[in-house]
């Protein structure tokens, strides 16, 4: 605890550092560009959502809203500006490819538009970011202050976690999840993780205390998260940077770089296991040992649930191998073919999406997004290798981006979403661009904001009529969750006919969640539509043949009512 409070006005610290670097860098080139990506920065990592939406939401909805807001600005800055817009490196191309297979998944799949281009809104402002933040990073003040902008939006979420871990009771903590403004832990963890590496790499070099308490505070939030995956990518960027310096010639400045990275390790290691953090409860008497002997299991727990949408998700690319079956298209897709995979479809489908980015890709985008993911990632891959000495750590950062992505979805969240287009940018400065006249750029740029300005217009309209309403209007946004949460709501409250056209716009979006399903039969034979309850039942029937022996909880007074129809049919027709 002590030791905890001494690293306090330390942090403060850092983050004055952060601030004199951003003070520095008056000289700069596209000084208002460094500003909106400072926003975008700590817009969405600190960002708190309002009360009034599903739980989830309140955390990256309104930070989406930053992040497609700014984006937009950025945009206009380049289309209005007499500065010609930034350059086209291939890697910015194969990121386009990305953006243009995922556009075809939504026009040709069967998921709701709306989502879907909200869901695009957001990957093309990440694609905004990285142009913007390449033209900066060209500058070495510029690229010195956005590694500044990022570690302080890190640092700073990091501060409340450790707060909260603590014990301290801060504002706001009913519409959050606790440990930090984020969300869960592993949403924390990567957030954090992906900017450590530059941290360390800045400390390793200059030895500023202000980068390794920063580094010191980063690292012992990673520890307490327990993300296993985050720990992994870590474990295998230190492993590479080893062999890297292994190779390198052993000399005075070499010793004192590595002494600096250990002791890093070694402080982040220390506070995390000693202090005994009141803020955090676990079950397991050595947390940290449990986390670190579980760090490849696949039999159990997280692990047998990875194995298990694995299964899923390919019964799904081997019905829709090209495009997918569209962005956020996971959730009734998971339902659908659960059976194929020799599993059990949940009642309102397996959340947003797989727990990996790679799977993500498969399923929403096909084989032809994988593909394309692929070239993109191995572009800025080759264009970090030739280019990463610019920024110090940046080899690491992606690593441990890549090693999370297999097992997380970090790119469904806005934050690390921007952390990445920064990191993109960085990747690219140095790279000669594509000889594309400025108009045939401005017509690039056109072109991403109608996606951005869509599906954040979109997403803004969704996020006012969730919040202010009025409930019928939910219908035209197509959000199956918030559809389905408000109808269940109604439902037991006795108002069938408020239910009936949200759940009628949720079925016809999601046809397979057989929560839905029994919902619908039991509202449409309180209404007296005897046919259509049936016509529900013998739907929910047909997706999940074990209904009686499956669905409990919160869904089994809704089935009740399915299962009585499925029994009076067969009475009817034996």
């Amino acid at each position: 605890m002590t030791v905890a409070s001494a690293d306090a006005p330390r942090a403060s610290s850092a983050a004055g550092q952060a601030g004199t670097e951003l003070a520095g860098a008056g000289l700069v080139p596209g000084q208002l560009e460094l500003v909106l990506l400072g926003s975008a920065l700590l817009g969405t990592a600190l960002l708190i959502g309002v009360d009034g939406l599903e739980t989830s939401d309140r955390f990256f909805l309104p930070k989406r809203l930053v992040l497609g807001g700014v984006a937009t600005l950025l945009g206009l800055r380049w289309l209005v500006s007499r500065r010609a817009p930034p350059g086209l490196d291939t890697s910015f191309v194969a990121w386009g490819g990305v953006l243009g297979v995922s556009l075809a998944s939504v026009v040709f799949g069967s998921v709701s538009l709306p989502l879907g281009f909200e869901r695009l809104a957001s990957d093309a402002s990440a694609l905004v970011i990285a142009m913007s933040a390449a033209r900066i990073a060209g500058h070495d003040r510029g690229r010195n202050a956005l590694v500044a902008l990022l570690t302080w939006a890190a640092v700073l979420v990091a501060m409340v976690a450790l707060l909260e871990a603590l014990g301290l009771a801060l504002p706001w903590g009913e519409i959050r999840r606790p440990a930090s403004t984020l969300g869960g832990r592993n949403q924390v963890a990567g957030f954090v993780a992906l900017i450590l590496p530059l941290a360390v790499a800045r400390f390793s070099r200059g030895g500023e205390r202000a980068w390794g308490v920063s580094a010191v505070i980063l690292g012992t939030v990673v520890v307490l998260t327990r993300c296993r995956s985050v720990w992994l990518g870590l474990g295998i960027a230190v492993l590479m940077v080893g062999v890297s310096l292994l190779r390198a010639p052993l000399s005075s400045d070499l010793r004192s770089r590595v002494l600096r990275g250990v002791w890093v390790c070694a402080a982040s290691v220390g506070l995390a296991v000693l202090i005994p953090w009141p803020g955090l409860q676990w079950k397991e008497s050595r947390p940290f040992a449990d986390s670190l002997a579980r760090l490849v299991e696949y039999d159990q727990g997280s692990g047998r649930y990875r194995i298990e949408q694995a299964q899923v998700s390919w019964a799904i690319v081997s019905s829709a191998p090209l495009l997918g079956v569209g962005l956020t298209g996971w959730g009734d897709a998971s339902s659908r073919y659960a059976h194929s995979a020799g599993l059990h479809p949940p009642p309102y489908g397996d959340g947003r999406a797989p727990r990996s980015e790679l799977l993500r890709v498969l399923v929403e985008t096909g084989l032809l997004g994988f593909v394309a993911m692929l070239g993109w990632a191995w572009r800025v891959a080759r264009r970090g290798r030739t280019d990463g000495a610019r920024v110090p750590g940046l080899g690491a950062a992606f690593m441990v981006l890549a090693t999370h992505a297999l097992f997380d979805q970090p790119l469904l969240h806005a934050e690390q979403l921007a952390a990445l287009g920064v990191l993109v940018g960085f990747s690219v400065a140095g790279a000669r661009p594509l000889a594309i006249p400025v108009a045939g750029r401005k017509l690039v740029l056109a072109g991403l904001m109608l996606l951005v300005v869509g599906g954040t217009g979109a997403l803004g309209r969704y996020y006012w009529i969730a919040v202010r309403g009025p409930t019928r209007a939910l219908v035209s946004t197509g959000h199956v969750e918030a559809l389905a949460r408000v109808a269940l709501r109604l439902t037991r409250g006795r108002d069938c006919e408020a239910a009936a056209p949200l759940l009628d716009r949720a079925v016809a979006d999601a046809p397979h969640l057989i929560g839905l399903l029994c919902l619908s039969a039991r509202c449409a034979e309180a209404r007296g539509d005897v046919a259509s309850a049936r016509e529900f039942a013998l739907r929910a029937d047909a997706v999940e043949p074990h209904l009686a022996a499956r669905l409990g909880g919160s869904t089994t007074h809704d089935c009740v009512t399915v299962l009585r129809l499925l029994e009076s049919a067969k009475a009817e027709h034996p």
